[in-house]
């Protein structure tokens, strides 16, 4: 049959489909008009028989969600059923057409005067869904669409979270981004969801959830989280993700600053005053900007700190970069052995400091500091950028593919990064 042809009477058959739903006639009088399709023979039948239409009337009136009550005499009768377009677009996308354009007709019936029951034949295979209300067991049918035939035995959050942190995080990320997901599931999510089965969680729970948790940095950590796992278990266990209904909490962080000289000054002296054991520990990270994950992996020589890039993912190659000693940083030197100290040991460090000298500062702050001071002393941005472990932006096509800094170049500008230290360390920094 020609596709025009084809197309043609399709077109036909469902205005003919939506027509008979206005007209005031008897089924039983209604023309039956098929056509034969040339590929596979499918018969495609007019409505006028109620056991093979999705628009059959039940008494008169359309069977649809607004008409749940079938006359007695006819609620052992089959009927065809229809979908609203919201529910046709909740469907696998092989079936919205199908259902369009009644090529695949579902029928519902109410059994033993109790429940609805759904069903329709595709591909030789039967799909089936009921519920005591017509709409839910139309929303269990659509989700049986998406695994039909097979018996939904649903895992529970904490079940299924644990497999997929197993399985799919743990191989491919970082030790320490994998500790974090772990922590978020257990500390937060797990004794709010855990025990819940994978379809039992809706987008009100889960709003309700993200509401109660309130506007901080852990909340939104935990949105991010939910909205994969649950992206990650659909169609297998749920039809959608009930994610994309969630509200994204509102969260905006504390403006920090880098610290002014007084504070980084008084901070300094602080430090060797009281022979801190973490001492060059902070002043490496104050002078060369170095992310405190990246400390552990810093080596020096003459004129350069090397460390591994903490950003590069894992699995890939190991991406070095360098960062040229400053005359600051080099009245420290030789620094001798930095003690290894955990990332969050490190934190806790600092803040002690930070309190006892009034300031309202975070260790992050001390990489901003550098980054100021490198900017405020001249230094081209693009360098510092690079010295930082920052991609350019995608405006700055140059400098992300073609631009080189030789070693002469940036020993030259690291020269800039000189101010007005005040001598206050006589024994460490001797008057020349």
């Amino acid at each position: 049959m020609d596709k025009y042809v084809q197309q043609l009477l399709d077109d036909m058959h469902t205005i003919m489909h939506r027509i008979e739903g206005y007209l005031d006639a008897k089924a039983d009088l209604k023309p039956q008009l098929r056509f034969v399709e040339d590929d596979d023979q499918k018969v495609i039948p007019f409505p006028g028989n109620k056991k093979t239409t999705s628009c059959a009337r039940a008494g008169g009136d359309f069977f649809t969600d607004s008409n749940n009550d079938v006359p007695k005499t006819q609620k052992r009768e089959e009927h065809g059923i229809q979908f609203t377009e919201q529910e046709i677009l909740k469907m696998p996308k092989k079936f919205q057409k199908l259902f369009r354009t009644s090529k695949v007709v579902a029928h519902v019936r109410f059994r033993k005067e109790k429940y609805y029951e759904i069903r329709v034949m595709i591909n030789g295979e039967s799909i089936s869904a009921s519920s005591k209300s017509l709409t839910r067991a139309k929303e269990k049918f659509i989700e049986k669409l998406y695994n039909p035939g097979a018996k939904k035995r649903s895992p529970t959050f904490k079940a299924f979270a644990e497999e997929w942190l197993e399985n799919v995080i743990k191989p491919y990320v970082k030790e320490i981004t994998y500790y974090d997901y772990s922590g978020l599931l257990k500390n937060h999510i797990f004794p709010a969801l855990g025990e819940k089965k994978l379809p039992e969680i809706d987008s009100m729970t889960l709003q309700k959830f993200i509401n109660e948790k309130g506007n901080n940095r852990t909340t939104e950590k935990c949105f991010t989280l939910l909205g994969t796992i649950f992206a990650y278990a659909t169609p297998k266990y749920i039809p959608y993700s009930p994610m994309q209904y969630v509200k994204k909490p509102f969260y905006l962080p504390k403006d920090k600053k880098p610290l002014t000289k007084d504070e980084e000054f008084a901070f300094v002296k602080r430090l060797f005053e009281t022979d801190n054991p973490y001492r060059y520990n902070f002043v490496v990270i104050l002078y060369t900007g170095l992310r405190r994950s990246e400390l552990k992996s810093a080596t020096f020589d003459e004129n350069f700190v090397t460390v591994s890039s903490a950003k590069q993912r894992f699995g890939r190659p190991e991406k070095l970069r360098s960062i040229p000693i400053s005359p600051i940083l080099r009245k420290f030197l030789p620094i001798g052995d930095m003690p290894f100290v955990r990332d969050d040991t490190l934190s806790a460090v600092f803040k002690e400091i930070n309190d006892d000298l009034g300031m309202d500062h975070t260790l992050h702050d001390l990489r901003k500091t550098f980054n100021t001071r490198a900017r405020t002393c001249g230094i081209p941005k693009m360098l510092v950028l690079h010295w930082m472990g920052h991609k350019p932006s995608k405006d700055d096509v140059n400098e992300a593919h073609y631009m080189q800094y030789p070693e002469e170049y940036q020993l030259e500008e690291i020269q800039k990064f000189n101010y007005d230290y005040p001598d206050i360390f006589p024994k460490i920094f001797p008057k020349i």
